[in-house]
């Protein structure tokens, strides 16, 4: 009996190992030449293909959850930064003084007049200007991504929230908005399902109140424009309340709200994704 948990777990991590040496994404992550930080990035590369989130037009995004950075990653990658920073390959200003630091990342681009090259993370030679800034959250330490101000705090904290708008606020984003919010934040494993599952859902409700103060408004916005603004991408897992929460919660304050389940997503596992766009903000009549 003393050895029956061992044996359990050592059945457990086989299982594990076999899963991941047979999975084509894990493989995919190893040998493809971007080296995603994680297999959750290719969850991102599939929405993004299909619906386009990643647009030109986009000033501010803030990455939920960021680590190990797989996301923040495909974002940076996607609007094109350049991932050439010098041999060390961390970002730096203009000046060339490193700018892992947030807090000196936005000194140096609060002060620009137009959207080019924030913090003069430099871009590849021939592309267009960067769209906007790039802020990545999370409990968690990050290694630098070149175009993304990392920030290691907890998003639901208001000294955190505070940081964060001043980080997105610049000349060309005055008011400190984000017009995407990206989310793959998973609770904690315990152990306790029921728990866990409650977790998942408190997850979702603390992500909409962020993005109820940091997500710009459509209200504004030409009629063909509305979708690709004012968007929040949330990972969810199966809940008794799930459908509740989305015909309560999501669908009165977007203009469309979207279930999806990319091909990267394991087939077993019960995550998924809302995709809303469109956020309606104080015109909005739905009640968070």
């Amino acid at each position: 009996m003393l050895f029956r948990p061992t044996s359990i777990l050592y059945r457990s991590s086989n299982s594990w190992i076999s899963r991941q040496s047979r999975d084509p994404y894990v493989k995919k992550r190893v040998l493809d030449s971007n080296f995603y930080r994680s297999r959750s990035a290719f969850k991102l590369v599939e929405i993004n293909d299909k619906w386009n989130i990643l647009t030109p037009n986009l000033r501010a995004i803030v990455d939920l959850g960021a680590a190990p950075g797989g996301w923040s990653q495909v974002v940076s990658r996607t609007l094109e930064w350049d991932d050439e920073q010098g041999t060390d390959g961390v970002p730096r200003t203009s000046s060339g003084e490193e700018a892992d630091d947030p807090l000196a990342m936005w000194e140096a681009i609060k002060n620009l007049d137009s959207p080019t090259d924030p913090a003069g993370f430099g871009l590849r030679e021939g592309t267009r200007p960067a769209p906007g800034v790039i802020v990545a959250v999370d409990k968690l330490p990050m290694k630098p991504i070149p175009g993304v101000l990392t920030l290691q705090a907890d998003f639901l904290q208001p000294a955190t929230a505070r940081t964060i708008k001043r980080m997105l606020t610049a000349p060309f984003n005055r008011d400190g908005k984000a017009d995407l919010i990206l989310s793959d934040i998973g609770a904690n494993q315990s152990g306790n399902r029921i728990r866990d599952v409650e977790q998942s859902l408190e997850i979702c409700h603390a992500v909409l109140k962020f993005a109820r103060k940091h997500l710009r408004s459509d209200f504004e916005l030409r009629q063909d424009t509305w979708d690709r603004q004012g968007v929040l991408l949330l990972k969810h897992f199966a809940h008794p309340d799930i459908d509740e929460f989305r015909k309560e919660h999501l669908e009165p304050n977007f203009r469309g709200v979207y279930y999806l389940k990319p091909g990267s997503s394991r087939s077993e596992s019960s995550e998924g994704y809302f995709l809303c766009r469109g956020w309606r903000g104080d015109s909005g009549f739905g009640l968070l």
